[in-house]
Parts: structure tokens; C-alpha cells; sequence
């Protein structure tokens, strides 16, 4: 028997979340302080990819640690001051740093299946475009750190295609841009990933199909 759930935010998500209980005869309420997708998912890159699943805390985190710290960027927002006042909450998390579980990538895999069957009950297929991903490195030294991360996706059996120096150049992203400057040495090519050209349009089509189901 279904059971009466609460999923509280609007967001991509949230709505995901909401449809995916619903679909398993849950009696679900979607709760939001705005209107859905008004946030976050207005305005980001809308990007669906099964080879980002090397989580932040992972065994290269502490060697890359201290260059995080006392960074100016503003991508990572911790500084040496705040660790300190949670150095508790901080050490705790960095004990759970070790091997990396497969767990997120059946999960990222899950997101990414589940997508494409809710974006066809939707009818938006004319948002989703499978465009793939290409990470470009232009030191040797930045490819071969990210080497660890690739042994991650090579285990858990996601497919891409390293590029050399030659061959990005010969890459067309676009019809604007029918090729990469040559500055990079490195690339890396996934197959998988998709996007969506309006997450906003996206998540209020999936908000229609919740409501439309009740």
C-alpha cells in the first residue's frame, strides 16, 4: 500500500523525485516557497552525464585540499577559518575518504534512464539533445591527475574516447566554432551525456505530468 509523502523543493530534483514516488503508488504533495523551477534549475546548464560520478570527497581529496582552501575562487566556498570553527564536522567527513562506492554511478545512470522515459511521457522530446562531453586539459600534468577519475569510469563501464593534441583540432563543437583553438594537449569524449535546451521549459513539463497524474 501506498504511503502519503511530502517532497519538499521544486526544482528538477524535487519534481523527479515527486514523479518517480508517484509512479510507485505513492500519494505524494510537491511543496515549494515559489513557483516550481523559479530557482536553480531556471537557469543552469542542464546537463544529464553518467561519467560525472567521482564525488568531491574522494582519496585525492587531501592532496588537493590546502590549494582549495586558501583559493580566492568562489567555486568552493570554504576558507582555512571556517574549517577550523567545524574542524569537528570536517574530520568526520574526511574519514568517510576512501575508495569510491559504485553506488553513485547506479544512481547517475538511474537519473539518466529515468529522464529519457519522463521526458517521453512529457512529450519534450524537442528539449533533450544527446551532444556527448568533451573535457579538455591543456597540461599533460592536469590529464594525468585526472587519470584516477578515468580508472573510476573505465571500471564502472562508462564509455569515452581520449583525444590527443591532432585530433582536437579536428573536433567541430559547432557550426560557429568549427574547431577548439589549439591550446589543448588532452581530451576526453563521453557518448552518454545529454542536455536539455531549457531546463525551466524541462522541469515545468514534468511538473504538468505530476499534477496531471495527482
Amino acid at each position: 500500500m501506498g504511503k502519503e509523502i511530502i517532497v519538499s523543493g521544486g526544482g528538477i530534483v524535487g519534481v523527479c523525485s515527486a514523479l518517480q514516488l508517484q509512479c510507485s503508488a505513492h500519494k505524494v504533495t510537491l511543496i515549494d516557497a515559489k513557483k516550481p523551477r523559479r530557482e536553480t534549475s531556471y537557469c543552469n546548464a542542464g546537463v544529464f552525464d553518467e561519467s560525472s560520478i567521482v564525488v568531491l570527497n574522494n582519496p585525492e581529496l587531501l592532496r588537493v585540499l590546502p590549494k582549495l582552501l586558501f583559493s580566492q575562487d568562489n567555486t568552493f566556498p570554504y576558507n582555512f577559518v571556517l574549517v577550523l570553527k567545524q574542524l569537528p564536522w570536517v574530520l568526520k567527513f574526511l574519514s568517510y575518504r576512501r575508495a569510491l562506492h559504485m553506488i553513485y554511478v547506479s544512481c547517475c545512470r538511474f537519473y539518466l534512464t529515468n529522464n529519457k522515459n519522463l521526458i517521453a511521457s512529457a512529450n519534450v522530446g524537442h528539449l533533450f539533445r544527446e551532444v556527448g562531453w568533451l573535457k579538455v586539459f591543456r597540461h599533460e600534468a592536469s590529464f594525468d591527475r585526472f587519470i584516477t577519475e578515468l580508472n573510476v569510469l573505465r571500471s564502472a563501464g562508462v564509455r569515452f574516447v581520449i583525444f590527443n593534441r591532432e585530433q582536437i583540432s579536428q573536433t567541430k563543437p559547432n557550426q560557429t566554432k568549427p574547431c577548439l583553438k589549439p591550446i589543448y594537449c588532452k581530451a576526453i569524449l563521453t557518448d552518454e551525456a545529454c542536455t536539455a535546451s531549457s531546463p525551466s521549459d524541462l522541469t515545468d513539463a514534468y511538473v504538468e505530468l505530476f499534477a496531471a497524474v495527482g
